[in-house]
């Protein structure tokens, strides 16, 4: 999954272009234009849009986050059937780490379109070869970039969802010239990570975006969750495996509660922290259960990355202490009580390792 690392660092400069702007301008963040891909205005889109106006950004935060958990019970409920109340906990929080770190809590904005928003390097899938136009034309010539396509599986299946038919889920930036207001979703920085969960076109086309998920938030989250769950549930499952290789793999959740001289008479339980960390850091992020502990080695390449999920992470704990919640403060937002009420009581529910559901029932119908 990607980070959008090429583009997050432009964020401490965000700033919405509206001064001056009449009351029917929707206000952008414009440190997202380099995030985003612009959709066709034809598509059919069952999903808030993000706004940057407070108002509606507490609008589209509040039904993001109610989708979020919604979809997030839904994936993790059998473990409440089986009395493993720590286990629903650590899942439901890390439900609502994971679109944070990926998307920035964001899916798809509305914005007034202007010269340049609709980014043809974009849109084309050339992005796929070389962030910008320019470093496209430096690396490749017009045979070499030819070649490349016919050889590229991310290329095709780029294609394949996003550029083909009459009325192509990214249209030619010139098809929308004629737009006043673009629907845009955010993207990786290579353009093959799409979306609230940023899930990738080479390894989930067949079963999301070729089914439309895409421009769905709730197919979106009820896909990402539960591909999520895949990581999640063999370390619960398997902690206890006597396999050298599954020790191995979950060293880093293991928190001694018994002290024995002999290791093999020590007592272990497991550390729910450590496995939200772990299962963002092994299935989810790079593919590979055996990943699991990457968080905890300090000279592991993707630390920088482990660190920002930690800091994701931390601002989803300390969420009682802060107005709104979001990576950056021009895309934070607000919540209606509803959905704060029940955000609230999953974290509290985590961090005191208890099991008050009213709040977050009063959301799940």
């Amino acid at each position: 999954m990607s980070l959008l690392k090429k583009s997050i660092c432009t964020l401490v400069m965000l700033n919405a272009v509206a001064s001056g702007a009449s009351e029917a301008t929707i206000p952008r963040v414009s440190a997202l234009d380099r995030m985003m891909s612009t959709i066709n205005p034809a598509a059919i889109i069952d999903a808030p849009l993000f706004k940057n106006t407070d108002e509606a950004k507490k609008k589209y935060g509040s039904e993001f986050v109610k989708v979020l958990i919604q979809e997030a019970h839904k994936k993790a409920s059998f473990l409440l059937d089986e009395g493993n109340i720590k286990a629903y906990n650590a899942f439901m929080t890390l439900a609502l780490t994971v679109p944070l770190q990926e998307g920035l809590y964001l899916h798809i904005r509305e914005i007034n379109d202007s010269k340049g928003l609709c980014n043809d390097h974009s849109n084309s899938g050339n992005i796929i070869f070389a962030y910008t136009q320019e470093k496209l034309e430096e690396k490749y010539t017009a045979s070499e970039l030819a070649e490349k396509k016919e050889n590229s599986k991310n290329y095709k299946y780029y294609v394949q969802n996003f550029k083909t038919g009459n009325n192509p889920f990214f249209p030619d930036c010139k098809d929308v010239e004629n737009e006043d207001v673009i629907r845009q979703i955010i993207r990786g920085g290579d353009g093959t990570d799409m979306g609230a969960m940023q899930l990738s076109i080479r390894w989930h086309t067949e079963n999301y975006f070729a089914k439309d998920g895409h421009k769905s938030l709730r197919k979106t989250f009820a896909y990402g969750l539960n591909y999520l769950m895949q990581g999640f549930k063999p370390l619960i499952y398997n902690f206890n495996s006597t396999s050298k290789t599954w020790q191995k793999r979950v060293e880093c959740l293991r928190k001694v509660e018994k002290w024995h001289l002999f290791p093999s008479k020590r007592v272990y339980s497991i550390d729910y922290k450590n496995v939200v960390r772990g299962t963002w850091a092994g299935k989810y992020n790079s593919g590979n259960l055996n990943k699991t502990c990457r968080f905890a080695d300090s000279s592991s390449p993707y630390k920088g990355h482990d660190e920002g999920f930690l800091k994701n992470l931390n601002k989803v704990l300390d969420i009682e202490n802060l107005d709104k919640i979001g990576v950056f403060a021009a895309t934070s937002f607000e919540m209606d009580q509803d959905s704060r009420d029940a955000y609230e009581q999953i974290v509290s529910n985590f961090k005191n390792e208890t099991n008050d559901r009213a709040k977050i029932e009063a959301i799940l119908n």
